[in-house]
């Protein structure tokens, strides 16, 4: 964060849920050929917590807290 305030940099998002499916191949498309290959493995999700997805119920509570720092992820086994 520091090194974003000190050039000033900004951070953006934006939500694609609405956009055409075609839109949203050609930035994932963009994103692998553009932003990827300058980051290698230096992005890195913080996972607070695994769940069985039996347990799903217990997921949304615990995102429903807000109490969690990372992704909730629901584990799918055969």
């Amino acid at each position: 964060l520091s090194a974003i305030m000190a050039k000033r940099a900004m951070v953006s998002g934006s939500g694609l849920r609405s956009s055409e499916l075609s839109t949203k191949v050609e930035i994932l498309r963009q994103l692998n050929e553009r932003v990827w290959p300058h980051l290698n493995s230096k992005v890195k999700p913080v996972i607070d917590s695994i769940l069985p997805l039996e347990r799903a119920c217990d997921a949304h509570a615990r995102m429903e807290t807000s109490q969690h720092i990372g992704k909730i992820l629901l584990e799918v086994t055969h």
